[in-house]
Parts: C-alpha cells; structure tokens; sequence
C-alpha cells in the first residue's frame, strides 16, 4: 500500500516510539474503521492493554486517528485513521506551486466558507467553524500534488462544483482537499 509506504518514509513527532509505530501499522492494515477493543489490539501487537490505551491517547492528540468510544473504559468501539492527517514523505524536489493550484485553492476556501463555515450542531444551534488559519500554504500544496498526481484543474473544477450552491452534504470538504474520499489518489505518472 502506497499510504502506508508513506507513512513509513515521513518523518515522525517529538516522542514517537516503536510501540506507536507498531499501532499504527496495525490499524492502517486493519481497514478504514475498526472496531477493536485494547486487549484486541494488545495481542496483535505483544503489548499489554495499559500500553495500547496510551500509545492510542498520544496518536488521538496527533490527530492521526479519531476514536468512537464504547461504554466500558477498554472497550473502544471504532477507531479511524485519519488519513489526511498522518505526515508525509518530504519531497526531494522542491514542489512548485502553480498558478492553477492557487486559483483551485482561493475556489476552494470559498466554497469551504459558504458551506461547512456555519453549521447546526447536534441540539440544533447554530454554530461557526473557523477557517483553518495555515489554510492557503496547506491546501496550496495538497491540490499541486493532485496535479502531479494525474489530475487536471477541469477534473478538480467539476469535482467542487458539484458541492457549490446544492443540498449535497459538504461532510467531505471538512477535511479539506488533501481528502482521499474528495479526490481518490492516482498513481504518479
């Protein structure tokens, strides 16, 4: 797997130990959602329950996954990798950003701003997320990688415009462009 190839190869945070290396590898392989309690993921791995809790505690603040808790404490019902969140390889060229990656981009954030800026929370009250405040450095370089990918700005255009002025459920551009589920990645031509 190409992702996980990269999570490999990219560098890791302060404090990043075998153990967190070891959890991770075994969640990226178990699927997009899993549902596994500590003690599950303790026996795959060879550690105790104690150690997964913490090493899963480290990895949530990271934000490299999201968890779903049940309702006994080691009983975790479903953990997702968050995908677009793990780091990446450094590049060992440099990426030049191109001026159709910063006309997607400005799109982009003004598609973002009208639909997931303000939102109803669950007991119905209206709410406003903020725009993220490294949004044009971020979100420049993930749609130029796109296009080194094999994507066309055309392809990309259509692809956000399906989400312009529609009922469509904007969920998919929270996480912004690096998104998998918004462009699936392609092979690097």
């Amino acid at each position: 797997m190409q992702r996980v190839e990269d999570f490999v190869k990219a560098p890791k945070p302060r404090g990043f130990t075998s153990y967190h290396f070891t959890v991770m590898l075994c969640l990226m392989h178990s699927g997009k959602e899993v549902s596994l309690s500590h003690s599950t993921i303790g026996e795959r791995t060879g550690m105790s329950r104690y150690t997964v809790r913490n090493v899963l505690q480290d990895l949530r603040s990271w934000k490299w996954i999201s968890m779903r808790s049940g309702k006994r404490q080691y009983n975790t019902s479903t953990i997702e990798v968050q995908w677009g969140n793990l780091p990446q390889p450094k590049i060992v060229a440099p990426l030049v950003i191109s001026q159709n990656a910063k006309i997607l981009t400005e799109g982009f954030k003004n598609i973002w701003t009208d639909r997931c800026q303000v939102y109803r929370n669950k007991r119905g009250w209206r709410c406003k997320r903020p725009l993220p405040s490294n949004w044009k450095r971020r979100w420049e370089v993930a749609f130029q990688t796109h296009l080194n990918e094999g994507y066309t700005a055309a392809e990309m255009v259509k692809t956000l415009q399906q989400y312009e002025g529609t009922d469509k459920d904007p969920r998919l551009l929270l996480a912004g462009p690096q998104s998998e589920d918004l462009f699936p990645r392609k092979e690097v031509r």
